[in-house]
């Protein structure tokens, strides 16, 4: 029974191999594993993510430099389609005017030989018709040859770069703005400097075309400089001051006070009259004015005629003895 088994199992084939060969076999299936395991712990979401992200910039980046070397291009493409544009309307002007020269020279000779033609017929009309022929033709051939050779300058002449926008303020505000306000804003650059002071200067601009005055003009800017408290305002504020200095010192009147007397020309030894307070009002408030300008500048029509005028104009109704008591107090 025991030979019918052993005969019935089918044999094994066992091969040696020296242990170094196995050794580095097991090593290096153990090393394949750990690689295996290291890359599946790389394989982290938030990583992948971070990775797919900077991914995507990357290709925007590409893209966004592409876009600007296409727009490049096109602008190249479109600067070189208008300069050949340009090239072929100044030769066609040129070639127009080149053609109307001629034919404005030929009819300066025509117009010459019938001046000479006529001469030897002895026909007076025909000459003066062939001299005012001769003048149109060497007028026109002078404009044409002004505007061929004016052409032909700017078709030479380099191309002007444009100027680069400037970080001055000033400079950015006055762009496309007339010649009269660039100036003006030129000799008052802090008024654009500031919001607030921007903010000023449309104020004082609004209030001058409410007042129906037309920008640029001198009184626009009178009104602009007198709402900002600069300008010739300020100079006829300052006049009085220093013509006081300069001029020699008058003895002038006291200031009045209700029921103080009012000497009548300032002299010592002079009558005098006292004013009540509702005539101190009426001589300066309006109630009483001057009817006529003064020829000497010292006062206009419609001012107020002031406490002086007032003191006189009593004095001289109380001597005549026809004063009107109806500014008395009381």
């Amino acid at each position: 029974m025991a030979g019918e088994a052993a005969a019935a199992e089918p044999e094994i084939a066992i091969t040696i191999i020296p242990d170094e060969t196995a050794n580095v076999e097991a090593a290096t299936g153990e090393v394949a594993k750990k690689a295996d395991v290291a890359k599946v712990e790389v394989k982290d979401p938030a990583l992948e993510d971070l990775m797919a992200q900077y991914k995507d910039l990357e290709k925007r980046a590409q893209d966004q430099e592409q876009r600007r070397r296409d727009a490049e291009r096109q602008a190249a493409e479109h600067k070189a389609e208008a300069d050949a544009s340009k090239k072929r309307e100044t030769s066609s002007r040129l070639d127009t005017i080149t053609t109307a020269l001629s034919a404005a020279q030929e009819d300066a000779e025509r117009a010459k030989s019938d001046i000479k033609a006529a001469h030897v017929a002895g026909d007076p009309d025909a000459m003066v018709e062939a001299q005012d022929r001769l003048a149109k033709a060497r007028s026109q051939e002078m404009r044409l040859d002004e505007a061929k050779q004016d052409i032909e300058a700017r078709a030479k002449a380099p191309p002007q770069p444009r100027p680069a926008p400037s970080n001055d303020p000033v400079e950015a505000f006055i762009q496309n703005r007339t010649q009269q306000t660039a100036d003006w804003i030129r000799a008052h650059p802090e008024y654009v400097r500031s919001e607030r002071g921007l903010r000023k200067l449309t104020a004082a601009d609004a209030v001058a075309q409410a007042e129906d005055l037309i920008p640029d003009t001198p009184e626009y800017f009178a009104r602009v400089e007198e709402y900002l408290g600069i300008g010739k305002k300020a100079e006829v504020e300052k006049a009085p001051t220093e013509a006081a200095q300069v001029q020699p010192k008058r003895s002038a009147a006291p200031p009045v006070a209700p029921g103080s007397a009012v000497s009548s020309n300032g002299s010592s030894g002079s009558p005098s009259v006292a004013l009540t307070q509702r005539e101190v009002n009426a001589a300066t408030d309006g109630t009483i004015v001057w009817n006529w300008n003064d020829p000497n500048g010292k006062f206009k029509k419609g001012d107020p005629v002031g406490l002086q005028e007032m003191a006189r104009r009593k004095l001289e109704l109380q001597r005549r003895g026809a004063y009107d008591r109806s500014f008395t107090e009381g």
